[in-house]
């Protein structure tokens, strides 16, 4: 089993590639082969090489970032052209959520996860977007738990890969 890890950030205190690097770690030592980095390092042609799929994104005005918007709008360009067809590798979504903007309602993790169901990707658990508090301008850090969470949910997405039950919730 080979899974990528693929994340945006948008603020200098990168709370998003926290979660994702916890992510990665979780599965690594569950799956062993895991690849995690940033968008901007990610080559759509290697997509391909991976069995499992995990995209995050913080939320921008409930929606993620323009870059993994990107992405998935050139997969669909890709699976329309016959280029490439991700149906049915199996994939997971996450974010990051700041409280002060959850009154918007929704988040990134959300939509990445409706995005892969669009392609026909197996979701293999349920999105999960980590709390972040907002300190100052700009000024983000991880809410109390969050990396506990983050944690869970990659030992629930690993045992989904495996097919075994999640972790009681």
């Amino acid at each position: 089993m080979k899974a990528l890890v693929v994340y945006d950030c948008e603020t200098s205190t990168k709370c998003t590639e926290q979660v994702a690097k916890t992510i990665a770690d979780g599965l690594k030592a569950k799956i062993g082969d895991v690849v995690c980095q940033p968008i901007s390092d990610c080559k759509l042609s290697s997509l391909k090489d991976y069995d499992c799929i995990v995209i995050g994104s913080p939320t921008i005005y409930r929606q993620p970032t323009r870059a993994v918007t990107s992405l998935f709008e050139q997969l669909q360009q890709m699976k329309l052209l016959g280029m490439m067809n991700p149906g049915g590798k199996a994939s997971a979504a996450f974010g990051t959520l700041s409280p002060n903007w959850s009154w918007q309602g929704g988040n990134s993790a959300q939509v990445i996860e409706a995005k892969m169901k669009e392609l026909n990707l197996n979701v293999m658990v349920p999105a999960f977007a980590a709390k972040v508090n907002l300190k100052g301008d700009y000024d983000y850090s991880l809410a109390e738990g969050e990396i506990a969470k983050a944690q869970t949910f990659a030992s629930d997405l690993a045992n989904a890969l495996a097919g075994k039950p999640s972790a009681a919730k």
